[in-house]
C-alpha cells in the first residue's frame, strides 16, 4: 500500500486518515520480519534539531510507518 507523504525537514509523516492508518498498521502485522510504527509530535521534531537528539532520528527515519500523533 503506497501512501503519500508529507515532508518536513527531518522526517517524513505518511498523509493517512484513521481508517487507512488502521488498515495499513492490519498489513504490516501480517508481514515477516520486524516493523513499527512513530507518532512523532512537535516536541519531539524540536528534540531532533538538537544537536544531542540526532542520534534519534534514524530511529523515525526507519518506521515503517510515521503518523502526527495530532491529527
Amino acid at each position: 500500500m503506497a501512501t503519500d507523504k508529507v515532508c518536513t525537514s527531518l522526517i517524513n509523516f505518511d498523509n493517512l486518515g484513521l481508517v487507512q492508518a488502521a488498515e495499513k498498521v492490519r498489513i504490516l502485522g501480517q508481514q515477516p520480519g520486524f516493523s513499527y510504527v512513530v507518532t512523532p509530535n512537535i516536541d519531539h521534531l524540536s528534540r531532533l534539531c538538537r544537536k544531542s537528539e540526532k542520534a534519534l532520528l534514524p530511529v523515525y527515519q526507519g518506521a515503517s510507518l510515521t503518523l502526527c500523533d495530532s491529527r
